[in-house]
């Protein structure tokens, strides 16, 4: 591997670092900074770290578009890292496969569902959405290039905008009583395309009771969004650094800026929905973060600027222990805080800020792990004599 090479891959492992810390803000963060005390600063980032509730966007909105859209780029690399090294199709779709069935299964034990009924399964949650556009965007990435992957990704990005114009949804004005429907083609939360497809087909346990934001329907743009990255690793990761620097690193911040402005000119048309993923939407999502990800690889060259992304990269490495980590402490954390507190005989003081504190630490001794095992960033070991 050339230095050009674990430059690039660095950087990449720098943005999956950057979106760690940001959904730890988004998970555990948020909550403690709503304990404290009411303040101009503390009040404008804890509205900037919830979701929104329905249409605009916030920082929370873009984490799991940007999770998607680094695996765009990370799966086109590694396909074709791997048809370089020899491997047959067959054997890369086997790693895929067993690699998103891994994926799907944690997803499943950490929604609660395993073990339990099958009634009671959240089986389309965010993991399970990351598995599912991970093999398919794999399995693109083995028979496109990158002209190819975008037309895939535009295809699906312009039906799926199209389905909710042209498709009314038919939602249950009461519950029980199915006869009585009325058609709408609102983007609300529940008088939508997406929801009433899940009321209809998706089994389970569904986030919002009746509809799902991971649903099925809202997958297909999910994908959309992992082949827009996967395009995009197309015209950044072949390149070299230097390349990046001059000519390569105009043309994607371009794309990029092209991308937002879309997004926000198709705001007209429909809304920014994060819920939903809109198409402007998923356009800006895919916009910003590509301009994060070629400011990171941009980074690379300037050697102050390196030291910074070489501290953030250590959480990229471990991606999935850490995201695991952070979903177990927000899910089993209060539960824990509240029978330690009622067995010392004391109430609980701060409870989120002391559990955004422990993830802190949780995360900060996991990442110098993934350090010592650190592949990426240095050089070569010597041939032997």
């Amino acid at each position: 591997m050339t230095t050009d090479e674990r430059r690039r891959i660095a950087a990449v492992d720098a943005f999956r670092g950057a979106l760690v810390l940001i959904a730890f803000l988004v998970l555990l963060g948020q909550p403690a900074i709503q304990e404290w005390p009411a303040t101009g600063p503390g009040d404008f980032f804890a509205q900037w770290l919830e979701p929104s509730s329905c249409d605009g966007v916030t920082l929370a909105d873009l984490v799991m578009p940007g999770f998607l859209f680094i695996m765009g780029i990370s799966a086109g690399v590694s396909v074709e890292r791997r048809q370089r090294d020899g491997q047959t199709s067959s054997a890369i779709l086997r790693h895929l496969l067993w690699r998103s069935l891994g994926l799907f299964f944690v997803g499943l034990v950490l929604d609660g569902g395993l073990p339990g009924p099958l009634a009671e399964i959240r089986w389309l949650g965010p993991f399970q959405r990351i598995a599912i556009c991970n093999l398919a965007a794999g399995a693109v990435c083995l028979i496109a290039n990158g002209w190819g992957r975008l037309l895939v990704a535009a295809l699906i990005l312009v039906n799926y905008g199209l389905a909710f114009d042209m498709i009314p949804a038919e939602v249950p004005l009461k519950a029980g009583r199915p006869v009585a429907t009325v058609e709408v083609s609102h983007y609300a939360e529940r008088y939508n395309i997406a929801a009433d497809v899940d009321r209809r087909w998706l089994p389970g346990r569904k986030y919002y009771g009746d509809w799902d934001p991971c649903g099925l329907l809202t997958t297909l743009p999910a994908l959309g969004l992992t082949l827009l990255g996967a395009a995009g690793g197309c015209l950044l990761m072949p390149r070299s650094t230097s390349q990046i620097a001059r000519s390569t690193g105009w043309v994607a911040a371009l794309a990029a800026l092209a991308l937002i402005s879309a997004g926000l000119v198709l705001n007209r048309w429909q809304p920014l929905n994060a819920w939903l993923l809109t198409l402007p939407f998923v356009l800006l999502a895919a916009g910003v973060w590509g301009l994060a990800v070629c400011t990171a690889m941009l980074a690379e060259s300037f050697p102050a600027l390196s030291r910074i992304t070489t501290l953030v990269s250590r959480y990229g490495r471990r991606t999935l222990i850490l995201m695991v980590t952070l979903q177990l402490i927000q899910r089993e954390g209060p539960r824990l805080l509240a029978w330690a507190s009622e067995a010392a005989g004391v109430r609980p003081f701060y409870a989120h800020s002391l559990l955004a504190a422990f993830a802190m630490v949780a995360l900060w001794c996991i990442a110098p792990r993934a350090a010592s095992n650190e592949r990426i960033g240095k050089p070569p070991p010597p041939p032997s004599p």
